[in-house]
């Protein structure tokens, strides 16, 4: 029973792990996350703001920050007749973990060339 859910925990992360980079190989909404990340304001930005900094349509900008809030890389709170976007905190944690764990992968596979072959001189 516990490796159907150890695989079903996995099925679920490769799932969320495709969705949001999906969401991101886009330039456009990659733009809009830059956008995000670099705003001074911590409310986060409008619709027109994040069109604006991206050199976006209002309708294009919305379009892709619904799909970045689809994927949960970004929050939507809405401030009067606004909606304010913002980088979702724990949005990237799972985009993140993958590349780590390559670089983990990649970096352990190396130095067991390296080692492997610091063996056979010796």
């Amino acid at each position: 029973m516990s490796i159907d859910r150890t695989e079903s925990r996995c099925e679920a992360s490769a799932i969320t792990l495709a969705s949001r980079l999906r969401a991101v190989a886009n330039s456009d909404r990659l733009r809009v996350l830059c956008a995000l990340r670099e705003s001074p304001s911590v409310r986060g930005l409008s619709i027109r703001e994040v069109a604006d900094a991206c050199e976006l349509t209002r309708f294009s900008a919305s379009r892709h920050l619904d799909i970045l809030a689809c994927a949960e890389l970004i929050t939507v709170q809405r401030h009067g007749n606004r909606r304010m976007h913002r980088l979702c905190d724990d949005g990237f944690v799972v985009i993140e973990d993958w590349v780590i764990g390559y670089s983990i992968d990649s970096a352990s596979a190396t130095s067991s060339v390296a080692c492997t072959q610091a063996l056979s001189v010796i």
